[in-house]
């Protein structure tokens, strides 16, 4: 939940961002697991591990 709130989301859209289009393709579990362990973090580690979050995908060439 506080991952879809500093994104300034719902959390559907975090969970299912691209939920217009019909897909079959099940979440990860293990991702969720780490979600859900990140979220059991204080705020300002949940944000210094977003940041390093978002500096791997912007490395890897995938838009954040």
């Amino acid at each position: 939940m506080r991952f879809a709130l500093a994104l300034d989301v719902s959390l559907d859209e975090f969970l299912h961002p691209k939920a217009k289009k019909v897909s079959s393709k099940m979440p990860n579990r293990r991702v969720l697991r780490r979600m859900e362990r990140i979220d059991s973090l204080p705020p300002h580690q949940q944000n210094h591990l977003l940041k390093t979050i978002d500096g791997f995908l912007k490395g890897a060439g995938v838009a954040v």
